[in-house]
């Protein structure tokens, strides 16, 4: 780093590379140098001269902004954080469901209507309540 810098580096956390695939971010330094961040780019580092910024992160559904000051030689990490799929949802509840209606039916030793009760909060989960929403973290290094 130069004199008079700091650095601020944005990236995708490892859990919403691994579950969310296909999600792109965009990302922007003080309202200028727009750049796309997904799975295969994850990573974006800014060389940026000490004081007050502004980063603002957006996808399709969402925008964050993020405005901290940056003394000279700090390092500044802002995460990605994507929130639950509805595919990742889906497939747990069902794991879940599964498993309990699988005991159920050893334990009785007969068909009855009981087994299917865990199956239903799969009733409940309709892919309109899964937005491609996110949060952002930061970690400070000086």
């Amino acid at each position: 780093m130069g004199i008079n810098s700091a650095k601020i580096i944005v990236r995708v956390s490892k859990s919403g590379k691994m579950w969310n695939k296909g999600l792109k971010y965009f990302v922007m330094w003080d309202g200028d140098n727009l750049q796309e961040i997904d799975n295969l780019n994850d990573r974006i580092e800014y060389l940026v001269p000490s004081g007050q910024h502004l980063i603002t992160v957006a996808n399709k559904n969402m925008l964050h902004k993020q405005e901290f000051a940056l003394k000279e030689g700090e390092v500044k990490t802002i995460t990605i954080n994507p929130s639950v799929s509805f595919k990742l949802a889906l497939g747990i509840l069902l794991g879940i469901a599964s498993a309990g209606s699988l005991i159920s039916i050893i334990i009785m030793e007969k068909m009855s209507p009981a087994p299917l009760i865990p199956l239903i909060p799969l009733l409940f989960v309709k892919k309109r309540n899964f937005h491609d929403n996110f949060v952002l973290s930061t970690l400070d290094k000086a």
